[in-house]
């Protein structure tokens, strides 16, 4: 029985245009940081995101020692960190990091 689906040969990867390049970009930190905690343990991964205004989020949350930590996720060099300002200037507190994978 035919499919219609055609191999994607690794060569090929590279003009492979991604649609869902963000998502399995969050996705891909997601899980590592979940490695971050003990196999029993639940993960204490949170996110934010903005109720009023301007929409904003920050794909994860957590905490390290003292400090909170927000992790915005990009899937490209040329995404920008307006969430991340948003939150800053909401006052919440920040030690921020930023994911990027170049896909």
């Amino acid at each position: 029985m035919q499919l219609g689906f055609s191999r994607l040969e690794l060569r090929d990867l590279d003009r492979v245009i991604w649609a869902n390049k963000g998502g399995l970009a969050e996705q891909f930190v997601g899980q590592h940081l979940r490695c971050l905690f003990r196999p029993f343990e639940d993960p204490r991964l949170f996110y934010w995101q903005r109720t009023e205004g301007r929409q904003g989020e920050i794909d994860y949350i957590m905490q390290q020692g003292s400090s909170i930590v927000p992790i915005e996720v990009k899937a490209g060099a040329a995404g920008s960190m307006k969430s991340l300002h948003i939150y800053m200037v909401e006052g919440l507190p920040v030690a921020s990091e930023r994911a990027l994978l170049d896909v």
